[in-house]
């Protein structure tokens, strides 16, 4: 490696730990959560904020550079992941998937502290740190608001248990794939989540609870379940709603990174050896 070339990686680490001791905040008792792709399912590791957070980040750059990483937004208070596995949320976050996402992001004030591109096409994560912490409900709350108002995915990724992928690594959907890169690394830019989100408007519901018809090519049968609309269903059943990919974070183990699919195909739920939850289509 030239020296060029180390400075750069030096570079992409410091940014890498900065960003976590962003996404963890003031929690030393806290644990970081980290997962990666392997074959079809996903590995799980959690990392102590106290002492361990520089292995965590050598860990990521590491898995990163032949795998998909992701990162809980919100530190865990215990090693069993998903949603009641979270206490605190230290930071909000959008992710701005579509060009008019990214066109409001860049006009919306208060800025991000920290934007991380995806490695898919502009796509970008932004994330404010806030001056305290707050609840789960609160934060998955705020997360919606700021969704809808900058037209972003307004799906499972707004809830606390989310993870997202750091920077430092690649996004290995794409060949060749592409990197994940800190575009701005500014944590101490704090906001209070009252100034952020106060005056926002709540998303609107994302649809009604009644039997909505849909094309139901050849079921001729008279169940009323058949005749309604996946992405209603799943969420009068679950609470949940759809993200734009079709998709909601597994309502029997909200730890689990494969969805539930609300796009109309069968689905046939099975059980990984990690013991999540997934759904795939027939």
């Amino acid at each position: 490696m030239n020296s060029s070339n180390s400075s750069s990686a030096t570079t992409s680490s410091r940014a890498l730990l900065v960003y976590l001791s962003a996404l963890v905040g003031r929690e030393p008792s806290g644990l970081l959560e980290v997962r990666w792709r392997r074959g079809d399912g996903m590995k799980r590791h959690v990392y102590r904020v106290g002492d361990e957070l520089g292995a965590a980040a050598a860990a990521i750059v590491e898995l990163g550079s032949h795998t998909d990483v992701y990162v809980g937004c919100a530190p865990r208070r215990r090693r069993a992941g998903g949603l009641d596995a979270v206490q605190r949320v230290w930071v909000l976050w959008a992710d701005c998937d579509t060009p008019a996402a990214i066109a409001a992001l860049d006009a919306f004030r208060p800025a991000p502290a920290i934007v991380v591109r995806s490695g898919s096409g502009e796509n970008r994560h932004a994330y404010w740190t806030l001056s305290g912490p707050i609840g789960v409900e609160e934060a998955t709350a705020a997360n919606r608001r700021l969704a809808h108002a900058l037209d972003a995915d307004g799906g499972a990724v707004t809830m606390a248990a989310t993870i997202l992928r750091p920077p430092g690594t690649a996004n290995f959907k794409h060949t060749p794939a592409v990197a994940v890169v800190a575009e701005r690394i500014q944590p101490w830019r704090r906001v209070s989540a009252r100034r952020l989100v106060g005056e926002l408007d709540d998303p609107p519901v994302r649809a009604t609870l009644r039997a909505e018809r849909r094309d139901v090519g050849d079921i001729s049968d008279d169940d009323g379940l058949r005749q309604v609309a996946p992405a209603v269903y799943v969420q009068a059943l679950t609470g949940l709603s759809a993200g734009r990919d079709g998709k909601v974070s597994c309502p029997f183990q909200l730890g689990a990174f494969e969805g539930l699919a609300t796009n109309g195909e069968a689905m046939n739920v099975k059980t990984n050896p990690n013991a999540a939850i997934t759904a795939t289509t027939m």
